[in-house]
């Protein structure tokens, strides 16, 4: 049994032949129509350059339709209409019209194929329009979309860590006790609070005075000394 994808393909096929058929039928007419505009009468001239152009137009949507079956709405419609009137004029003057025969014919048959290829290719389809702009903006995915390309960052709670540090004590050299540490960034942008040596002492020291030295109890960096045995 053929799956129904294998049978859709066929149609295809089959539809954008007979299209590419009519392509290559009206674009060969049209290539004889206008080789004898040279030799045409003048009081038939207008009309064979109209019929040879509009040929060249007929090919041309044929061609159209064949590479994109649903792309274009009304036009293998008005193209059957076109065959199909002409073929009925033809019928209704066949004792009386010179070429009534050959354009029963060839219209007829160009008609009947027209009508296959837009029955098998779903040409009808090419009605159905896309969805406006606007209404695709405010599409439940659009809207979804925007909500979760604008929400907020999160707020973080309290000092960052990786920004501020806790002022903690730091053991002096000089021995003069702890001081606190410089409270900043730790990229160092900061400004520093203890004595520096660079400059002789000058800036906002926030240890103890330097008048005041280490205590007899204490060591340097303010460790306590053991007491001192008696001899």
């Amino acid at each position: 049994m053929t799956s129904s994808p294998e049978a859709a393909a066929r149609r295809a096929v089959v539809g954008r032949a007979l299209l590419i058929l009519a392509a290559l039928g009206a674009a060969g007419a049209a290539g004889a129509g206008i080789a004898q505009l040279a030799s045409a009468a003048d009081d038939h001239l207008i009309y064979d350059a109209w019929r040879a152009f509009g040929l060249v137009v007929f090919a041309g949507l044929f061609a159209l339709v064949a590479w994109r079956p649903t792309a274009y709405p009304g036009v293998l419609e008005l193209a059957f209409l076109h065959k199909l009137g002409l073929a009925l004029v033809a019928w209704s003057q066949l004792e009386t019209a010179d070429g009534a025969w050959l354009t029963l014919i060839l219209d007829g048959l160009l008609a009947v194929g027209l009508l296959v290829a837009y029955v098998l290719l779903g040409c009808h389809r090419a009605w159905k329009r896309a969805k406006p702009a606007d209404a695709v903006a405010d599409s439940p995915a659009a809207r979804l979309g925007r909500k979760s390309s604008g929400k907020s960052p999160r707020k973080s709670s309290g000092t960052e860590p990786a920004t501020l540090e806790a002022t903690k004590p730091m053991p002096d050299p000089s021995g003069r006790g702890d001081r606190p540490t410089s409270t900043g960034s730790t990229s160092g942008s900061g400004t520093s609070t203890g004595p520096n040596a660079a400059d002789g002492g000058s800036g906002d020291s926030q240890g103890p005075s330097d008048s005041q030295g280490p205590s007899d109890s204490q060591g340097p960096g303010g460790i306590p000394r053991p007491p001192r045995s008696s001899p």
